[in-house]
This record gives C-alpha cells, structure tokens and sequence, in this order.
C-alpha cells in the first residue's frame, strides 16, 4: 500500500501574537504544499528520503518506545534535521500502540520544496513544519486504518496533530498553521487553553468579494520560535506593559473577525492598520525586530500608494505580508512599484480544502487500484 498526503501552508491575515494569548485569528491555506509518501517494504529497517534533509536515503530502526535509531554513518547535519521529524515519528507510534496497530516498514519520501526559494535555498514563512507535521502524521495513521477525511474526523485529527507539532517544536505556537492545514480554506481560529473540553474553535468563513490581497515577499526569511521567545522575555520582564498592549491586540483581532465575517471591508481595513501600529509597539516594547526595515519600507510604499493598508503575516521579523485593498487594480500597481524597489509579489492562491489524501493498493492479482 502506498499513501500520499500533500498538505498546504498558510498566511495569517490577522491576531498574530495575540491567537497565543487566546484571541481569534484569522489564517489562510495557501497552495504552497508538503507531500509526504509512505509505501510498504519488505525487511525490518525503514527508510526515509528528503532532498532537504540528505542527499542519500536514510535508513533507520524504531525501539519499543518509539524512538527512532538511525544508521552510525548518517550525516550530523541531516540528523539535527530528522530531529523534528523524528518527533512526530514517536507520536504517530504511541498512537498506534495504543490502537494495537503495528507499525510495519515503511519508505517516507517528503517534499517541501515548494515552501523554499529555488534560487537561494531561502525558506519562505509558510508554516512548511506544520504542513509536514500535517502530511507525515497522518500517513501514518492512515497506514493503521485510522479514518481522517471527514469533518469530524479532521477535528480529532487536528487535536493530535496540533499536540505532536508541538511537542516538536518544542511547545511555540498556537496550533494556527496546523488547522489551516487540516481545514484549508479562510479560518476563524482561536484557541482556549483553559479548556479541556473545548480547547479550540474553528470557523470556516467566505473571503469578502472586494477584498483583495497581496502577499509580499521581504526578502529574507526569519525564525518563528526565535520571535516568540524574545517576546515572551519581555512578558516575563514587564508583565503589565506586556498585557496592556494584547489586550489592544486582542480587541483588534476580535473586531477585526467579525468585521471580516460581516464583509465590512473598509473597517476590517482599519483595524489591519491599528493591528500593524500595535504590533511596531509590541516590537520596539520587547526589542524584537516585529516591523523589520524591509516591512517598514513595504508599508511606506504601500501608504504611498493609497486605498491599501499593509501588515506583516505571521511573526514578523521578515518573511511574508500582506497588502489589502478593495481594488485588484491598486494592488497591481503597488506590485509594479514593490519590484522597482526589489520586493516580490508572491503567486500565492487561497486552497478551499485541507490535506489530501490518495491510496495505491495492489490486489491479490497484483492490480493496483486508487482511492
């Protein structure tokens, strides 16, 4: 049997920061996608490919408690990679060793290339490890006949994907760039943390038909988690000044859903530029580069241009924004002036749907057959 999972990244258009102390967010699936193929092999070692990871083919073995040993020779450098992956490999084995379902030799092949600049190796801020952890974990399930596709299958889903992306990353993040990559599609999310019976809402919501996006590419790529500590330093250094400015953020992000909800453009359009102002604070507060100067430079393009407001997507420091307007001409003005100055509009499209999955089975007269 062989399964494939291609899962998509995403852009968050609004409550960054703000969706890890629990106000709503909005995120977007985007066709930027990781693909994970796992296929039965005979013997006892598995074997694991990934021009991002190694030049070569990896063989490795599985201990009882899921961890995984691979060969003495492998590359250091390919190991420090496999760490995260390796993480999610122990979770999806506990998993199915609590359903009794053995976890037999398999080869992975992952691609996410697609989250990468093919010219310069540079990653691009598209939420690639939450799209693998997506596209890997749930290989592995489905290996154990474990059924994902359904809505209410995706929801109990989402909820280990969410914990074994964590527990990989070391426990940053809101689980945001999961759910968009399980549900797909424009999403309302939020997180309760204080809740164990309804830890999350997830919201499935219809993009305003006069609101129109670009992302921009700053050029240069920036670390999630290394953004997040430097911020939660400053919350446990000045807790008050650190509350008062999420409690702006928060009432940002949550008028700003709701304006979004009800395709009031123009107000959702200024709570993205109170949002970007809050978020200047938030940096120059905690001495973290949120408004880096390649997204300073951006917003006084894009001011420059009028009818468009622009804020960075996800954690800022680099990596992706997102210019908004009601007018697809204004926008592609603002893209002809963003390549004078050496900025990148990004061809990125909204996905509808989340994960995909397909089967390849051979029958007993060796016919393959899909699903």
């Amino acid at each position: 049997m062989k399964v494939t999972i291609q899962a998509p990244g995403k852009l968050i258009l609004l409550g960054e920061y703000a969706v890890l102390e629990g106000a709503p967010a909005l995120v977007a699936a985007v066709d930027r996608f990781a693909h994970v193929t796992s296929e039965n092999i005979q013997g006892n070692t598995f074997f694991i490919e990934s021009s991002e990871i190694s030049k070569t083919s990896l063989s490795f073995s599985v201990k009882s408690d899921g961890t995984l040993k691979f060969e003495e020779n492998a590359p250091k450098d390919a190991l420090q990679k496999l760490n995260f992956i390796s993480n999610i490999f122990k979770y999806a084995y506990k998993i199915r060793k609590t359903e009794n379902t053995n976890l037999s030799p398999v080869k992975i092949v992952m691609d996410t290339s697609e989250f990468f600049l093919k010219e310069r190796g540079v990653k691009l801020g598209l939420g690639s490890s939450a799209a693998l952890s997506v596209a890997l974990l749930g290989g592995l399930l489905k290996r154990g006949n474990q059924s994902i596709e359904t809505r209410e299958e995706r929801k109990r889903f989402f909820k280990m994907a969410m914990e074994a992306h964590n527990i990989a990353q070391g426990g940053i993040g809101s689980g945001i760039d999961v759910a968009a990559s399980i549900f797909g599609g424009v999403l309302r999310y939020q997180s309760f943390r204080d809740s164990s019976e309804h830890p999350f809402s997830i919201d499935k919501l219809e993009n305003p038909a006069d609101l129109h996006m670009l992302p921009v590419w700053s050029g240069r790529s920036a670390s999630t988690p290394e953004m997040v500590n430097r911020v939660n330093l400053f919350r446990n250094k000045d807790e008050k000044s650190y509350l008062q400015i999420m409690d702006t953020m928060f009432q940002l992000a949550s008028d700003g859903c709701e304006m979004f909800l009800k395709k009031e453009v123009s107000d959702f359009m200024e709570i993205v530029k109170e949002y970007y102002q809050t978020l200047k604070k938030l940096g120059e507060k905690s001495d973290t580069p949120i408004i880096s100067a390649e997204h300073r430079e951006i917003a006084s393009i894009t001011a420059q241009t009028g009818e468009v407001v622009y804020k960075p997507s996800g954690s800022g420091g680099g990596d992706f924004g997102i210019a908004f307007s009601k007018s697809k001409a204004v926008l592609e003005f603002l893209k002809n002036q963003l390549q004078q100055k050496g900025y990148a509009a990004a061809d990125l499209n909204i996905v509808t749907s989340g994960f995909q999955l397909s089967i390849n089975e051979r029958d007993k007269n060796g016919k393959i057959t899909n699903s």
